[in-house]
């Protein structure tokens, strides 16, 4: 018993996108064996996809970065990913510091630098 394709091969990936304005999700459909490379002649219609792909650096994978010559499977999910908009430890340790600060002001001790 044959099969019988009334269309060609093709797998369907799920890509999300985290943009300011929110997050973006949709289902698309490629060719059997595209590869990450190929993603973005098939984004959908919408604006705000092609400006995320602008603004994007890379795809990922289950957390590991794809890069363009890196094949698909049927059923991956894609995120597109972006810069950082700031240094995720320099941010903390300003967060930080401005607790402290208004505790200070407060004359709340704080446990870390309560002999200081």
């Amino acid at each position: 018993m044959t099969l019988r394709h009334d269309h060609p091969l093709s797998l369907r990936i799920e890509l999300i996108a985290a943009t300011p304005q929110g997050a973006l999700r949709a289902e698309i459909e490629l060719p059997e064996g595209a590869l990450a490379g190929q993603v973005q002649h098939h984004l959908p219609a919408d604006p705000q996809w092609h400006l995320a792909w602008q603004h994007s650096v890379g795809l990922s994978r289950d957390g590991e970065c794809l890069q363009a010559d890196d094949p698909l499977r049927d059923g991956d999910c894609l995120g597109l990913l972006r810069a950082l908009l700031a240094d995720p430890k320099l941010a903390r340790q300003q967060r930080v510091d401005a607790r402290r600060k208004t505790k200070a002001q407060a004359g709340v001790p704080d446990r870390w630098t309560r002999k200081r």
